[in-house]
C-alpha cells in the first residue's frame, strides 16, 4: 500500500524522546528546529515540491536525527520522484536508525524486499533499441529542410527551362538584336521575369539543402540520445 510521508505530528512525537533527557523547565532547541523544518517539508510535499520537501527533511535530520525523517524522504523517492534506488537507500537507513515504528518499519522492510528483487531482475546497462526511440528532432528538421530545399531547386530548374523557351519564342519576332516587335518585347520581359524568378529560387533551395545537410550531421543519433537519457528520471 502507498502512503504519503507521514505529517508532522508523527514526527513531532518522534522527536518527543529527545527531549527526555532535558529538564521539565527545558527545550532542547535541535529538536524544536527539526520540528518546524518537518512542517515546512509538510507544507511542499502538499503542494506538490517534492524535491524541496526531501531537501527540508535532510535538514532535520541533520538538526535532530530521526528514523521518520529518513523514512519520508524515503517514501518521497519512490512514490513521487521515481528514484528506486536512492528510496532503496534511505529506506535501509530508517531501518538502521533504530528507532521508526513497528508499523513504518515493516513497511520499509517489504518496500526493501520489492526494489530489490526489481533492481536484481533488472539487467545493468539496458538501453532502449535506438530504433524504438525514433530520429532527434534536429535530424527531422534537417530531412525537411533538404526536401523543400531539392523542391526549390527542382522549382528553378522548371523555370529557367520555361524563360529560355520563351527567349527562343521571342528570337522569332526579332530583326538580329533589334526587337521591335510587340511579341517580342512581351515574350522578352516574360522571359526575363522568369529567369530572375529561376535564380532566386535556385538561391533559397540550395541555402535550405545545405542547412539541411547540416543539421542531419549535427543530429545526436538514436543511440547518443539513448545513452544521454539514461540513469534516474525525477
Amino acid at each position: 500500500m502507498i502512503r504519503r510521508a507521514l505529517p508532522t505530528a508523527i514526527v513531532a512525537l518522534a522527536l518527543s524522546f529527545s527531549c527526555l533527557a532535558y529538564a521539565d523547565d527545558e527545550v532542547d532547541p535541535n529538536a524544536l528546529r527539526a520540528e518546524k523544518l518537518a512542517a515546512e517539508a509538510d507544507t511542499k510535499q502538499a503542494a506538490g515540491a517534492h524535491a524541496e520537501a526531501i531537501e527540508l527533511y535532510q535538514e532535520a535530520n541533520k538538526t535532530s536525527p530521526a528514523a521518520i525523517f529518513l523514512f519520508n524522504i524515503a517514501r518521497l523517492y519512490d512514490t513521487k520522484l521515481g528514484a528506486p534506488s536512492l528510496a532503496l537507500d534511505y529506506y535501509r537507513r530508517s531501518v538502521a536508525a533504530g528507532d521508526l515504528e513497528d508499523a513504518l518499519s515493516n513497511d520499509a522492510r517489504r518496500r526493501i524486499a520489492e526494489l530489490e528483487k526489481k533492481s536484481d531482475s533488472t539487467p545493468p546497462g539496458k538501453v532502449e533499441p535506438p530504433s524504438e526511440r525514433g530520429w532527434h528532432p534536429l535530424a527531422i528538421a534537417g530531412v525537411a529542410s533538404a526536401g523543400a530545399g531539392l523542391l526549390s531547386l527542382g522549382t528553378s530548374g522548371i523555370l529557367a527551362l520555361v524563360a529560355k523557351s520563351k527567349d527562343s519564342d521571342a528570337s522569332a519576332f526579332c530583326d538580329g538584336d533589334r526587337c521591335t516587335d510587340a511579341r517580342a518585347i512581351e515574350l522578352t520581359n516574360d522571359a526575363e521575369d522568369l529567369a530572375n524568378a529561376a535564380t532566386v529560387t535556385f538561391v533559397i533551395g540550395a541555402v535550405l539543402a545545405a542547412g539541411g545537410v547540416v543539421l542531419w550531421l549535427v543530429a545526436p543519433s538514436a543511440k547518443q540520445s539513448a545513452v544521454r537519457s539514461g540513469g534516474i528520471r525525477f
